[in-house]
């Protein structure tokens, strides 16, 4: 008759442990202060760029030949947004995801607040839950990336 141990697996017996998400990581191992500057200043120079898109004034022209392509911009922007956020978090954990999620969908609501107010632009609830798709496709996208990174590792 076989032992168990105190923990219900038998002894001397090899544990497979699969990647979840709450336990993939972007984090290569060697990350310090020095190596998160690029990415921080990728981040920042994608949202300034996310801003000039977004706030200054456009004809229509190229929104009017193409039905809805206004709505994929904002998938793609904030998508990008995403999946900076969390390369430069280093994690797709739940939580991580969560407040990415968040903090782009705020964001893309701000925007739509400001667009709201000038005489240019205009506010729109459909530009805010692109924005939000976008936000979670590109948590999605860094999730995939993660994890085959982490297995790239073994």
């Amino acid at each position: 008759m076989a032992r168990l141990s105190c923990n219900g697996v038998m002894p001397h017996t090899p544990t497979i442990v699969l990647p979840t998400l709450s336990s993939v990581s972007m984090k290569p191992s060697t990350i310090n202060s020095r190596n998160l500057l690029p990415r921080r200043l990728v981040f920042l120079a994608y949202v300034l760029g996310v801003l000039g898109a977004t706030l200054a004034p456009l004809s229509g022209e190229a929104y009017a030949a193409v039905s809805g392509l206004d709505k994929l911009v904002h998938v793609g922007l904030f998508g990008g947004v995403a999946v900076l956020l969390c390369w430069n978090l280093n994690s797709v954990s739940i939580t991580t995801a969560r407040f990415v999620l968040l903090l782009t969908t705020a964001f893309a609501a701000i925007i739509e607040l400001v667009q709201g107010r000038l005489w240019y632009r205009s506010g729109d609830y459909w530009d805010l839950l692109a924005g939000a798709l976008g936000a979670a496709l590109g948590i999605g996208f860094a999730w995939i990336v993660a994890r085959t990174w982490t297995r790239s590792e073994y």
